[in-house]
């Protein structure tokens, strides 16, 4: 056969090619019961390449074809559909792809009987050393009404609706545990797992959310925006800044797959579009956990696919056309990160279908929405009596950075409250800010005039902060003429004490 003549032969061609040589290189064993069972006994002399051409005829007529569809299984139609969107689908591969709904021995007695059906056959794969799977090309046209995205997921009916409110990460919930580790930097132990009394505190402030706090420690950390010293954490204040200016859909899809491994820059970006991706796809009835898992593998190794697209779905996994192997993520991995999302309230319990089984669909929070205007939002700040300050939910992330770097939080559920002491806003001065920018922060969002008590607090605190002042560095001397030069240079000036 001449090899130069397929390169530029028709797909479908070249498919059917591929399947004759399966067959003609199998053992002749296994070549010759395959053809006694559909063309019955073989009289010699005996052609193999006639053999072949006699068993492809049998596919060609309509009783065959009809045969064939009225024959198939709910479990054959999902495995060929995986077989044909899956690319270079494998043994490995498929088992992964069932691994939530079929047993391993399950996977491989369906592949065997589709195998001996004609339906798939395998082939060598050189270029990645691997045994390929692939659907009877000859079949294809008889298959495609059978088989799709679509069948892959179910589409259980609702019986049980989920009305309770279900927490999500928002731009305020976030503010305030940075506030925490500003306010108690020594939270977490060498292994980074948090210290029994911080876990009791944390339990205080933010009811029930034990788990959800130790994820996005853990994201922050992979992220660089938390660093962990010899004894203590630092929040890195440029890289949160960069952090906060995402989309808040990204911050959250970021921290999910952050929480879940540490990645390099560009595959952090790409399983994060993933994770985007995956949202997007979620019906309005909702998908199960193991549906979540199961469009995240699509999602994940499908680069390309051939059939025409139909849906969300589908036109995702077209769109998806980059080159991902750089960037894949394991089902280990993506078994965390969609449990973070979970965790998050990325994705939201909507009901249960009629096995018990969860059903998820997107948060609203999951949507790229448009910037929101920049206009007032005096009011969302209530300064109460004495030192004390309730926020309330309006705020962007970016918004909310400069007002926690001078508080502390204290509740955090319903209604956030914060504390303003002389330890918090002593980190505020640490950052060589001034009373005046933190009156001038707290009047951007109250209704009312900041309190004479706050303001002698605050201003006595100052006085006290910088009443007496250790500076650590470098004595610079210069003579007048230069002073002028140095003290007005961009490069030295903001390092003048």
């Amino acid at each position: 056969m001449n090899t130069n003549n397929r390169k530029t032969a028709d797909p479908k061609v070249e498919r059917i090619i591929r399947w004759r040589e399966s067959l003609a290189t199998m053992p002749d064993e296994r070549f010759f019961e395959i053809i006694r069972i559909y063309l019955g006994e073989i009289h010699t002399p005996f052609n193999k390449d006639r053999l072949i051409e006699q068993l492809s005829s049998i596919f060609r007529k309509e009783q065959t074809k009809k045969t064939i569809t009225a024959f198939l299984s709910e479990f054959d139609i999902k495995m060929l559909s995986a077989i044909s969107i899956v690319p270079s689908a494998t043994q490995e591969k498929l088992a992964e792809f069932f691994s939530g709904e079929h047993s391993l021995s399950d996977i491989y007695s369906e592949l065997l009987n589709l195998n001996e059906r004609l339906l798939i056959y395998t082939y060598k794969d050189l270029e990645a050393n691997s045994s390929v799977i692939a659907v009877n090309p000859l079949l294809e046209e008889v298959l495609s009404p059978f088989i799709g995205v679509s069948h892959l997921f179910r589409r259980p009916e609702c019986i049980s609706r989920n009305l309770d409110v279900h927490f999500s990460l928002s731009p305020l919930f976030l503010a305030s545990f940075i506030s925490y580790i500003e306010s108690y930097p020594d939270l977490c132990r060498n292994d980074l797992s948090i210290k029994k009394k911080d876990i009791e505190r944390l339990g205080k402030i933010f009811p029930k959310k034990e788990k959800c706090l130790s994820l996005i420690l853990n994201a922050l950390i992979n992220l660089g925006i938390a660093r962990l010293g010899e004894k203590e954490l630092s929040i890195d204040e440029k890289r949160l800044a960069k952090f906060a200016s995402l989309p808040e859909c990204r911050q959250y899809a970021y921290l999910s797959v952050a929480s879940a491994a540490h990645f390099g820059r560009e595959s952090l970006r790409s399983q994060a579009q993933l994770l985007l991706d995956i949202a997007a796809t979620v019906p309005p009835e909702g998908f199960s956990r193991s549906s979540l898992l199961r469009t995240a593998f699509l999602l994940n190794n499908t680069a390309e696919i051939q059939r025409p697209a139909q849906s969300t779905f589908s036109r995702i996994l077209e769109a998806r056309t980059r080159s991902l192997s750089d960037a894949k993520i394991t089902s280990g991995t993506a078994d965390a990160v969609i449990d973070s999302a979970i965790e998050f309230g990325l994705f939201v319990p909507y009901g249960t279908d009629e096995g018990g089984e969860v059903m998820y669909v997107r948060s609203g929070i999951m949507q790229e929405n448009e910037p929101q205007s920049s206009g007032s939002k005096r009011g969302l700040l209530n300064i109460n009596a004495g030192t004390s300050i309730t926020v309330m939910p309006g705020l962007s992330l970016s918004e909310l950075l400069p007002l926690v770097s001078f508080m502390d939080v204290t509740a955090c559920s319903t209604v956030t409250e914060f504390e303003v002491t002389r330890k918090s806003v002593s980190r505020a001065f640490d950052k060589n800010r001034t009373p005046s920018d933190i009156y001038a922060l707290l009047s951007c969002y109250s209704a009312y005039e900041i309190p004479q008590s706050l303001q002698m607090n605050i201003n006595e605190w100052y006085s006290s902060y910088s009443s007496a002042i250790l500076y650590k560095g470098y004595v610079l001397k210069v003579n007048e003429k230069s002073a002028r030069v140095v003290e007005n240079s961009p490069g030295i000036a903001p390092y003048i004490q």
